[in-house]
């Protein structure tokens, strides 16, 4: 790190509070020049709010294709899809990269009792 061979990686942990419990961390090791020596300096960054985010959005999209239900999120700005769970894909028959591409108008039928041709 010093001779600034090795690039330090990013380096995923815990450290151990006073109560004992678990702080998840990141840590961003580096050297830095004071004067004609090194010193490695290491910024951790407390990461629990985000794998508490992740996990929450983890859960959400496995709820969201596990459903026997068509589910779709719209963004009412631009009116396209912004998700669809694996039910939507299969019903449907897109793909959700296709469908990702699409919105409501795209796949509703214009006619009462008839389906509308692909786009």
């Amino acid at each position: 790190m010093i001779t600034g061979e090795l690039i330090a990686p990013t380096v995923k942990g815990h450290y151990r509070r006073k109560d004992g419990s678990q702080l998840p961390v990141e840590a961003y090791p580096r050297a830095v020049r004071t004067g004609e020596r090194h010193v490695i300096v290491s910024i951790a960054r407390d990461v629990s709010e985000r794998l508490a985010a992740e996990e929450t959005l983890r859960r959400f999209r496995v709820a969201m294709d596990n459903s026997a239900d068509m589910i779709v999120l719209i963004d009412r700005a631009t009116m396209r899809f912004v998700d669809v769970n694996e039910t939507s894909c299969a019903l449907l028959g897109y793909s959700r990269e296709e469908l990702l591409k699409m919105g409501p108008h795209d796949v509703l039928s214009n006619e009462p009792g008839g389906a509308r041709t692909r786009i």
